[in-house]
């Protein structure tokens, strides 16, 4: 049972990180999968909404940034995040 605890716990406290980390690299696979199309140059992912605010609100701004420079799309998130609408 002890066991089972420790494995949850550790499950409960990655999900939020990978969810986080993924916003990335599914940015890429949208770009991606438009390829051969006209694609937009922002991607609506709604499900993202959450780390959206991270990046336009939070001193996790940067760390996100230079994640998504990884994946090449740094640009783009950032130039969504120019285009979401801030309250003054």
């Amino acid at each position: 049972m002890r066991r089972f605890a420790t494995i949850l716990a550790t499950l409960l406290l990655l999900l939020p990180v990978v969810y986080v980390l993924s916003h990335a690299p599914m940015w890429r696979f949208q770009i991606d999968r438009a390829r051969g199309t006209v694609a937009k140059w922002t991607v609506s992912l709604p499900f993202y909404r959450p780390v959206e605010w991270m990046i336009d609100e939070t001193p996790l701004r940067e760390p996100l940034l230079r994640w998504a420079d990884l994946w090449g799309v740094r640009g783009r998130i950032e130039t969504d995040s120019l285009l979401r609408y801030r309250p003054i």
